[in-house]
């Protein structure tokens, strides 16, 4: 899972078409909508950027087979969704890193948060419950503000 909701924030589930032939979307992964395709929810790549749709997380893996379309549900908020996600580089992650804003790594299906990354950034880092940092498995609290732009 690429990015977990942690917060018990209110956000609403959204059904979203995702386009025949397209990457599949698991749980967990973060979603945009229209790169590729205008219209249709797809997994975020690593060029997403703060003024691309930003969906938010999914909440179910996505249906669509190589030609037929198909839906996937995504956990949708305006106010911003309070995720687990693991960092590209975890012993980068220190103080000078919260409050910033930062873009996503994508290899293979791993989705993680580019912690060196500020430019045109859209995933917010926060501090850790316990006020540490995870430098060993790099998993830091963010806040992934979803939004139409």
């Amino acid at each position: 899972m690429n990015f977990k909701i942690v917060d018990g924030k209110p956000y609403e589930t959204k059904t979203f078409a995702t386009d025949a032939g397209s990457t599949d979307i698991a749980v967990g992964d973060l979603v945009i909508l229209g790169k590729t395709t205008a219209g249709y929810a797809e997994k975020a790549p690593a060029t997403t950027v703060v003024t691309d749709n930003i969906l938010g997380v999914a909440v179910s893996a996505s249906d669509h087979t190589a030609s037929v379309d198909g839906t996937v549900d995504v956990a949708f908020s305006y106010a911003g969704l309070l995720c687990e996600a693991t960092a590209t580089t975890p012993t980068n992650l220190t103080r000078a890193v919260v409050g910033t804003s930062v873009t996503l790594d994508v290899s293979g299906a791993t989705q993680t948060i580019d912690e060196n990354d500020t430019t045109n950034g859209f995933i917010y880092i926060t501090e850790n419950a316990s006020g540490a940092f995870d430098t060993t498995d790099g998993k830091q609290l963010v806040i992934v503000q979803a939004g139409i732009r």
